[in-house]
């Protein structure tokens, strides 16, 4: 089963973008949502949402993701969480050239917590 797009909040829209595009290779795609639209569809009051930029891996047939950047006025869901709470703990993203990404993620010093099986 694929998911059409997966909604992540982040307070850093430019560390995002610069995550899932530059290191994981996806593209934005060209018609992006609108902030107002977002807040009235999900009733928010208006400021809560700063940005949103919908994100692809281009030729995959699903899985885009939502980078919603979010006001300092809203809670953040999961702060103070621990690795070990219980909640999902895997995203299953499309990307090209797996094992090229995950150098990327490395050089810029990101490292999984265990080594890929490829």
């Amino acid at each position: 089963m694929n998911y059409a797009f997966l909604t992540l909040g982040t307070d850093d829209l430019q560390r995002a973008l610069g995550l899932w595009c530059d290191h994981m290779g996806l593209e934005e795609v060209q018609e992006q949502p609108r902030v107002g639209d977002l807040e009235h569809f999900w009733a928010l009051p208006h400021g809560t949402l700063l940005d949103a930029r919908m994100l692809e891996t281009v030729g995959a047939p699903a899985g885009r993701f939502l980078l919603l950047a979010f006001s300092d006025s809203v809670p953040r869901v999961r702060d103070h969480a621990d690795p070990r709470d219980l909640c999902p703990k895997n995203l299953d993203v499309n990307v090209v050239d797996l094992p090229v990404r995950y150098r990327a993620l490395c050089d810029a010093g990101l490292v999984p917590r265990s080594a890929p099986e490829w």
